[in-house]
């Protein structure tokens, strides 16, 4: 019985040190990344960009006049009411449409999250005034940078690997 003890002692050890240099031990690094939304899923791997985006168009009719970010539609308008004075006010056929969200950037995908749109239309019993237009944008625009690592918070899950992911 004496002998045993120390067998069994000198084959755990073994074992645990096959264990440990094949880095059975080690701690796995959680940096594969899912996105989960509306009740589906997108594998992106390993996340090298966060950013905010923007995409506003203004349309008169069905004709594009103007299309880009909040901040270069803004700088758009801001020309505008330079060149023309301080109170603008579109009446008929105008409208200003667009989206924003974050997106990121993955080892194996791209996915964008729309977080907010916007859609006025400018009519001549509702005009659409330019400085609160250029207001509005801002405001959503500041909104959206306020609120990136929620929607990151929200939005991604991370595990070791690709097998690793949760299916819900």
């Amino acid at each position: 019985m004496k002998q045993q003890i120390p067998q069994l002692t000198i084959a755990l050890i073994i074992c645990a040190t096959v264990l440990y240099l094949f880095g059975a031990f080690d701690k796995k690094e959680m940096n594969f990344a899912t996105a989960y939304h509306e009740g589906g899923f997108k594998k992106l791997g390993e996340i090298s960009e966060q950013s905010a985006f923007s995409d506003i168009q203004i349309l008169v009719g069905s004709q594009e006049i103007y299309s880009g970010s909040a901040e270069e539609i803004i700088d758009i308008l801001q020309a505008s009411l330079n060149d023309e004075g301080h109170q603008i006010t579109w009446r008929k056929e105008l409208r200003v449409r667009g989206k924003f969200g974050v997106r990121w950037t993955g080892s194996e995908n791209t996915f964008e999250l729309t977080t907010d749109k916007i859609d006025l239309t400018a009519t001549p019993t509702a005009p659409v005034d330019v400085p609160d237009t250029i207001k509005l944008l801002t405001e959503m625009s500041a909104q959206l940078k306020r609120n990136l690592p929620t929607y990151a918070d929200q939005t991604l899950r991370f595990s070791a690997t690709s097998k690793d992911v949760l299916h819900f």
